[in-house]
């Protein structure tokens, strides 16, 4: 083998290890992705059920609101 040819070799490896250090990179954060993907599955029938209620707390506070406003100006 020559000199150039042990050198693309080299090189060729090098290259092929940088691509397995990207795909390894690539699969961890796929990973990453999927584990929250899960996490999100999980807790959005959770998010589901508590949206009304927060809704109905919400415009109950708007209702409130202005209630609350008047008796701080009285008490001011």
């Amino acid at each position: 083998m020559s000199f150039i040819q042990i050198k693309s070799l080299f090189f060729a490896a090098r290259f092929g290890l940088a691509v397995a250090r990207v795909a390894l990179l690539v699969a961890r954060v796929g990973l990453l992705v999927a584990r929250f993907v899960r996490l999100v599955a999980r807790v959005a029938p959770l998010v589901a059920r508590v949206a009304p209620l927060v809704a109905r707390v919400a415009l109950l506070v708007a209702r409130v609101a202005p209630l609350v406003a008047r008796v701080g100006l009285l008490i001011a």
